[in-house]
């Protein structure tokens, strides 16, 4: 059975047209000069909507952009010079799995003979690809990765656990950024700047738990050393990384799902982007649902009640909010029919319905429902179960019309199985 809310795995798959926008999104990104402060973006729409599968985009158009550049560099073609652009990268899609298995195997995909190469290319090309255009792209996708201009973290606070200090976990994330890409003044001050978050964390955590000569020592160690302040630190590296020769034009910090933290995640999430995390060629790339997080910062900030106060908070942070539109109906629609006639014929059970009937509970049942590609993923995994376990004694168009009830309207279907 397949499983129907897998992540869009290549670029091309997009069925919602949001190539184009994903693309703008990403020239925005990567023209944009944040070396003197950073900047907030966020991505908003309800959840299902595609945030997670538009970042992705976003994140493949910023990586293709330096990838562009080296092809052109070693060929002195652009990518508009190539024969079938979505079939080259189509094709290197493929092979890419091959060349993580060399690496993983600690041997050299790029440094093999010639004819393996293209004898693995070959097998993995796309009707419309050229062998030798497969070949220039991947090697330019491998300097890309090598030299970027872009350091990409993607970020889950959700996800940490109760015990993890988020702005510890965010510095340390723009650490080994910075270790990797800038210079050895830049390091330093970073590593000295993670050791006094750490420790003040450690005050902290000691003072709350009562541990008063753990909290006492730590003070000591402070004075002792007659360390700098923290924000002379801080100053020190925002310097740095203004005047810094580096090929890294921005550190982007993707925090997807915003609206899965608690208030008190959310409190110490804002406090670290707009203070301690907040630097010189940091972008952050949030999203969220903006109804539901509003909620959770309204909380954060003692405003429980009153949403409104969170959305206003949030205007004070996010510099640039693009709303995702939901998808037209005549996609949505195209995606319906496509996921389900691909079920029917899995079962056999094309012959046992007609388009008018399908074409009905669609019109008149899941497009009240489904508004978003995930109502449409949840509606599909129901069902797929469904016609496993009664699809020959049930008629596939009833069936889904129950399913549908059921996965979006439960109090509906309960009241519906206990006439039937």
């Amino acid at each position: 059975m397949k499983n129907y809310d897998i992540a869009v795995p290549q670029i091309y798959d997009d069925k919602l047209d949001r190539l184009q926008f994903a693309k703008r999104f990403a020239d925005a990104i990567d023209q944009m000069d944040i070396r003197e402060e950073g900047f907030v973006a966020a991505l908003t729409g309800p959840w299902g909507s595609g945030k997670s599968t538009l970042i992705n985009f976003i994140v493949h158009f910023i990586r293709q952009k330096r990838i562009a550049y080296f092809y052109q560099k070693n060929t002195e073609k652009s990518f508009s010079d190539i024969s079938d652009l979505p079939a080259t990268e189509k094709t290197f899609f493929k092979i890419k799995k091959t060349i993580d298995h060399y690496s993983f195997l600690n041997k050299n995909f790029y440094l093999s003979r010639g004819e393996f190469r293209d004898r693995v290319i070959t097998d993995h090309i796309e009707s419309g690809a050229d062998i030798d255009d497969v070949y220039n792209y991947m090697i330019a996708e491998k300097q890309a990765n090598d030299q970027p201009t872009h350091a990409i973290i993607r970020f889950s606070p959700w996800a940490l656990g109760k015990s993890v200090n988020i702005t510890q976990s965010i510095i340390s994330e723009i650490s080994i950024a910075i270790s990797d890409n800038f210079e050895e003044e830049v390091k330093e001050n970073i590593k000295n700047y993670l050791k006094y978050i750490s420790l003040f964390t450690t005050t902290t955590t000691a003072r709350s738990l009562g541990i008063q000569s753990d909290f006492n020592n730590a003070i000591d160690r402070i004075f002792e050393k007659k360390q700098k302040s923290i924000n002379e630190i801080k100053h020190e590296i925002s310097n740095q990384l203004l005047n810094s020769k580096s090929n890294i034009k921005n550190i982007i910090i993707i925090i997807d799902d915003l609206d899965r933290i608690n208030k008190e995640e959310c409190h110490e999430l804002i406090s670290a982007i707009k203070g301690i995390a907040n630097m010189p060629r940091v972008f952050y790339l949030l999203s969220y649902d903006q109804n539901a997080f509003s909620s959770i910062v309204a909380k954060s900030i003692h405003e429980q009640d009153n949403p409104e106060k969170g959305h206003e908070f949030l205007n004070k942070i996010v510099q640039y909010s693009r709303e995702i539109p939901l998808p037209q109906r005549s996609k949505m629609a195209q995606i319906f029919q496509e996921h389900l006639l691909e079920l029917l014929e899995a079962h056999n059970q094309t012959q046992n319905t007609t388009k008018e009937r399908i074409s009905y509970v669609w019109e008149n049942i899941i497009s009240k429902y489904a508004k978003t590609p995930r109502d449409l993923k949840r509606l599909f995994n129901s069902y797929a179960m469904s016609i496993s376990a009664v699809g020959e004694i049930t008629e596939p168009s009833d069936l889904l019309t129950l399913t549908a009830i059921e996965v979006f309207d439960y109090d509906s279907y309960k009241l519906l199985r206990d006439v039937i």
